[in-house]
């Protein structure tokens, strides 16, 4: 009898203690000091010296924020640069050109027929940099998705820049310190097969409560948000954290409103206003 009754009170306090809990419950992230990241590695002009995204700027930028942003594209050789726009003029022709049309040896032509102080740098000149100072600041790569050219339509593109960025995070042991953004999914699922250390950031463009919803289901590490096409509020902000997610917006210049969403606990802000950390 007493070996039924205790088997009835275990039942019991079982049956209480699942029925209690939450299915799928999700973890509310417990928000640390607002990270400022430098846009375009050491911000553009008013605020920056040198030119963005280069090596230059990207030395600038880890020297007084909490790390930088800079932009991903792939040439024709395989290799990641760092480029912002979706085209740049030719030299000689001034005709539109976009970067994954273009191998290595013709981006070094466009860079010496510029002249001057015109530079372009490859990512791993960057993480190459970041190794020889030892350093433990965030680099955010936001890669470029859509550009087509016969060179890069289709996932062959995007899984071969994926792959690359991989190959040169593994080399440099840079996984831990990078987050990558995008607005594609299948080519940040491509960094979480390989491993589960990349922070991964899905890109709302405009659409808050969706990016929200999408990087929920796949499990990313946060979501991305432009602060003018989401007009992001303390109260969304508040939203992501209770669902588990961590938020960058970008990109934010002004002092005042820099720290009035350090005020509201933003887990990253994009700046080109390294003045502010200087």
């Amino acid at each position: 009898m007493k070996l039924l009754n205790s088997f009835f009170i275990i039942l019991i306090l079982f049956l209480f203690e699942n029925c209690s809990k939450p299915k799928n419950s999700i973890e509310p992230i417990q928000t640390a000091a607002t990270k400022i990241l430098i846009h375009k590695g050491g911000g553009g002009k008013p605020f920056g010296i040198y030119q963005p995204n280069t090596l230059d700027a990207c030395k600038e930028g880890l020297k007084y924020a909490d790390g930088i942003e800079i932009d991903i594209q792939k040439s024709r050789d395989g290799t990641a640069w760092l480029f912002h726009d979706e085209y740049f003029s030719d030299c000689s022709t001034d005709k539109k050109i976009r970067l994954p049309a273009c191998t290595d040896d013709e981006l070094k032509n466009h860079a010496a027929c510029v002249g001057g102080d015109f530079k372009m740098t490859k990512l791993e000149e960057v993480f190459d940099y970041y190794q020889s100072i030892l350093s433990d600041k965030i680099i955010h790569l936001d890669i470029k998705p859509w550009l087509p050219t016969i060179y890069s339509d289709g996932l062959g593109y995007l899984n071969s820049l994926a792959d690359e960025i991989i190959r040169l995070s593994d080399n440099y042991n840079m996984t831990e310190h990078l987050i990558i953004e995008c607005e594609d999914a299948m080519l940040l699922n491509r960094f979480r097969k390989h491993s589960d250390k990349f922070q991964l950031y899905l890109d709302s463009f405009g659409d808050f409560n969706t990016g929200m919803k999408k990087a929920m289901k796949e499990n990313y590490s946060g979501v991305s948000c432009k602060v003018n096409d989401d007009n992001l509020t303390k109260e969304m902000i508040d939203k992501m954290h209770r669902n588990g997610l961590k938020v960058d917006v970008w990109t934010i210049d002004d002092g005042a409103d820099i720290n009035q969403y350090i005020s509201w606990k933003a887990d990253f802000i994009l700046t080109d206003n390294i003045r502010f950390v200087q």
